[in-house]
């Protein structure tokens, strides 16, 4: 408004109306239908500007004809230099509408604070945040009233797309022994030798690779495979040195060939493994080759030993015994060595085989035969003397009791004495004179095992070689029919040294299981952007998901 000019009579102003209108900027006052603002009341005359008004209902408006007026009073200034009673005015808020937002004032002027996502003078108009890309990860922008939903690639969740799901954890979703590694946004399988597939469901057939060696057959087993070799290979691939199995026994040398190996056997030893002794007493003594002159040959495992006759000594009792080195002649008789024996050549007057007999006229004291039991009887000038084996005294009469002087009975063996001699009663499992021998000593566990003495019936027992089962090592695993439900037993070289391919239904080491699907177990909702997904998860009892019949895993909405 220009400069304030205002002409009237004082005497005929009849009414006189002020209010007051708030537009954020500025307070006005109507004059009789004059509007002025506060720099216009500035210019008014001090009279005018000094009257207060007695009486206002002091709600927005202040109205002249609600006041009692003085001298043409006019209602001047701002409402808190007009003196009111009753009821306090309204606040300015009141006609300023924030729709999202909240009023407030400040030095007496309403302006709205808006609520997130809400701009303009009163919070009307919406703000689009998806111009500000907000979801990440290539999440879709859906502007809302006062927000935004980002709608989440597979992967992510969060409302600005931004956290990583971890499926490994969540879902389970590799199988068969695989190991899940997340990612942002996804996740990978490593999968175990012979499975494949972004979740390692699908069995890999090896056998189609040709593995299986020289004319070996590939069977495709679930996560793996098995070669039934041909004669003479062996391995995984049928591809081994058999040599590095060791198969020759008994210090014997192998030597590997195409499609088999050699044992060369040392002495006493036979065989393909040699593992087989050699009866060399069966084979050789009965012409005489090896135990000499008269000698009796014993068989012991990858040897014999032969029991010499009286006068030869050695390996094969070939050497002599020169008996002349014990001085065996007597009364000074010459001593000559022979081939298994000696000859004493007595002196004069004495005669006997020892040159023991004195050559009198004396009786012959040994002509009543007085040494009893077996004894030698010496007679001489002065009588006679007894030479005794298992018995003692002059006459040979008292027996040696042997279990009282020494403990001839092996392995806890009971000694009985007999007459000259004496017997062991042997503890079961044991055997021989002596008690010595166990019943190992009889081949009881054939080519494929050895034999063990123990204390209880049947008092030994086989460690089989590898692959070989039963008593007495005389079966391959798969002779025991390991493989149940019809399953067909294939032989392999390697712990447990079997295998059983199942037919369909059943699975397990020896076919003996069937398979069936676990519960169904409920991932928690993935929610993204108001919509989500829930994941249920089922297992195969083998733990291969192609063995049971239906889906190991559903996705629907939540």
């Amino acid at each position: 408004m220009g400069p304030f000019a205002l002409t009237f009579a004082i005497s005929s102003i009849i009414s006189l109306t002020a209010s007051q209108h708030t537009d954020g900027k500025s307070r006005r006052f109507l004059l009789d239908g004059l509007h002025l603002n506060t720099a216009d009341l500035d210019k008014m005359p001090d009279f005018l500007k000094r009257t207060e008004c007695t009486k206002c209902k002091c709600d927005l408006q202040c109205h002249a004809q609600d006041f009692d007026l003085k001298e043409s009073d006019i209602c001047a200034g701002f409402w808190n230099n007009i003196s009111c009673t009753g009821v306090q005015p309204q606040s300015p808020c009141s006609n300023l509408n924030c729709v999202h937002g909240t009023c407030s004032v400040t030095n007496g002027v309403a302006s709205c604070a808006c609520n997130q996502g809400w701009m303009g003078n009163q919070c009307e108009t919406d703000i689009n945040e998806c111009t500000q890309q907000p979801c990440n990860h290539n999440g879709q922008c859906t502007n809302t009233d006062g927000t935004y939903v980002c709608s989440c690639q597979s992967g992510w969740e969060g409302k600005n797309c931004d956290l990583d799901i971890d499926e490994c954890t969540r879902y389970r979703f590799c199988q068969n022994g695989a190991t899940c590694v997340n990612t942002p946004g996804h996740f990978t399988c490593t999968c175990l030798s012979g499975w494949k597939g972004t979740q390692c469901q699908t069995d890999v057939d090896e056998c189609l690779t040709n593995p299986c060696k020289n004319n070996g057959t590939c069977s495709n087993l679930h996560g793996g495979y098995n070669c039934a070799c041909s004669t003479g290979w062996t391995g995984s691939n049928c591809d081994t040195d058999e040599c590095l199995t060791n198969p020759c026994k008994n210090n014997g040398t192998c030597s590997n060939l195409p499609g088999r190996y050699n044992c060369s056997c040392t002495s006493g030893w036979t065989g393909i493994n040699c593992d087989i002794d050699l009866d060399e007493c069966a084979i050789f003594n009965s012409r005489g080759f090896l135990c000499r002159n008269g000698a009796s040959c014993i068989n012991e495992n990858g040897s014999f030993k032969c029991n010499c006759s009286e006068g030869w000594t050695g390996r094969f009792c070939s050497e002599d015994v020169d008996e002349c080195l014990d001085n065996p002649c007597l009364n000074h008789a010459a001593c000559s060595n022979t081939y298994g024996g000696y000859n004493c050549k007595c002196g004069s007057g004495w005669t006997g085989a020892f040159c023991q007999t004195e050559v009198t006229t004396q009786v012959d004291h040994c002509s009543s035969s007085p040494c009893k039991n077996g004894g030698l009887c010496v007679s001489n000038q002065h009588g006679y003397s007894c030479y005794c084996s298992g018995w003692y005294g002059n006459n040979c009469e008292i027996d040696v009791d042997e279990c009282k002087i020494s403990t001839p009975c092996q392995n806890g063996g009971q000694c009985v004495n007999t007459p000259g001699h004496y017997t062991c009663q042997c503890k079961l499992g044991w055997t021989g004179d002596t008690c010595e021998l166990d019943a190992c000593h009889v081949k009881q566990c054939g080519p494929h095992g050895t034999c063990h003495h123990q204390d209880t019936f049947p008092f030994y027992h086989c460690n089989c070689t590898a692959g070989y089962a039963g008593q007495h090592c005389e079966q391959t695993v798969c002779e025991t029919k390991p493989c149940q439900n019809g399953g067909h037993c294939v032989s392999n070289n390697t712990s447990p040294y079997f295998s059983c391919v199942c037919p369909k239904g059943f699975y397990g080491e020896t076919c003996s299981l069937t398979p069936s699907w676990s519960e169904w177990f409920y991932g928690s909702c993935s929610v993204t952007c108001g919509s989500g997904t829930r994941a249920g998860i089922r297992r195969c009892s083998t733990g291969r998901e192609s063995d049971c019949m239906g889906d190991s895993m559903q996705i629907f909405p939540c």
